[in-house]
Order: C-alpha cells, then structure tokens, then sequence
C-alpha cells in the first residue's frame, strides 16, 4: 500500500511541476493580431440567426463564430449540433493571407482564399492548391461575404458540380442579442 500511495505523490509532484511551466509558458503569449481581413472577421464573434433558401424552401439557420488558438483562428459553425453542421476555419497563411477550410456536410473540405477585400466585402475562391481544383464532384467554390451597415452580414456561396456552377445560396445573418 505503501508504493500506491508514493506513486500516486510523486505523480501529483510531477503534474503539479508540469502545470506550473505550462501556465508559465502561457502567460508569456502576446495577443495575436492578425491580417486586415482575419482581425474584420474576428469582428464577428458571436451567435447569428437567418433563413437559408434550400431549393424551394427557406430553412432557418444558426451560425456561430468563435475565436480560438490565441486569436489566430476564427471558427464558424452553420447548423450546430444537428447531422447537417458544417464548420469553416479562417486563419492568416504563411505569408500573412487569409485563407480558409470549409468542412462540408457534402464529406470534402475546400480550401478557399481571399482574392479581394473591398471595404467591408471579402472575396474567396477555391485555392489553386486545393484537391477540389479539377474536380467534377459537388464542392462550395466561392463565398462573397459582407458585412453589411445594418450590423447583419451576408453569405453568398456558390457550388460546383461536374465541373461547372450549379447552384448560388443567399443568406443574410442578423446577430441575436446577448
């Protein structure tokens, strides 16, 4: 018993160490400021409602955008927690560009990057680096998104099929109060 209760000490001694340096290392981690266009997307953070055409009929939908990684990442969330969620992460590129990976409840996760940010308006398209380039499978291709006067933002994403835009769906957002 002897050895149980020495083992079980010596294991609290050593998290307790390792927790110490990890919050130590953590405490020193500047805030991350990120490209023009991830610090505007960061901007919103928070829950979202709107109405989502599907065919010939208007779906409700929930969005939620949430920062994570120390700042350097947003997440967005459509249809949280039911089998239709989808999830996109934007995040800065090497170089400082933001880019972004849509994990779609179509099972592929196009890559898109922002081509143009005019005023409150960014543009994405497929990354010429993402395995969907040349495909003929359904894929989201674009997204337009922008933030709008009124404090609402607006999505518009397009779809690929057999190689050519098949569908475009426009969704504005108003954010719920917290």
């Amino acid at each position: 018993m002897k050895t149980n209760a020495t083992t079980l000490f010596a294991a609290l001694g050593i998290l307790a160490v390792a927790a110490t340096s990890w919050a130590d290392h953590h405490e020193e981690l500047k805030p991350y400021t990120g490209s023009d266009a991830l610090e505007k997307m960061k901007t919103l953070a928070g829950n979202w409602t709107g109405t989502m055409n599907m065919g010939d009929e208007k779906v409700p939908i929930t969005m939620e955008y949430k920062i994570t990684s120390g700042g350097s990442a947003l997440v967005e969330t459509v249809f949280g927690g039911t089998p239709k969620e989808m999830v996109t992460v934007y995040h800065d590129d090497d170089e400082g560009n933001l880019t972004m990976t849509h994990y779609c409840m179509l099972h592929n996760r196009p890559a898109l990057d922002l081509v143009d940010m005019e005023g409150n308006t960014l543009s994405f398209d497929l990354s010429d680096s993402c395995s969907l380039k040349d495909s003929k499978d359904a894929h989201m291709r674009t997204l337009v998104l922008t933030i709008n006067d009124d404090g609402s933002i607006a999505h518009r994403w397009t779809m690929w099929n057999d190689g050519k835009e098949t569908m475009v769906n426009d969704t504005v957002f108003t954010r719920e109060n917290s």
